[in-house]
């Protein structure tokens, strides 16, 4: 799954069906330094939960081949 539809996703699951998050807007820091963490955690999410599973696919697809040499 690309990482911009897994974005999607979690923007339409946590921010529109649940309403934890915001769907877009950036209070800014000095207004709310909560509320600018809190409009940040959903786009890191969505940019680094894609990579790691990619990355722990590498390694372990390396750990299988070098255990078959």
């Amino acid at each position: 799954i690309p990482n911009f539809w897994f974005a999607v996703l979690l923007v339409l699951v946590f921010a529109v069906q649940l309403g934890w998050f915001s769907a877009g807007g950036f209070p800014g820091w000095s207004e709310s330094p909560g509320g600018a963490f809190k409009a940040l955690v959903l786009p890191a999410i969505a940019v680094t939960v894609i990579q790691a599973f990619t990355v722990a696919v590498f390694f372990t697809h390396v750990k299988i081949k070098s255990a078959n040499l």
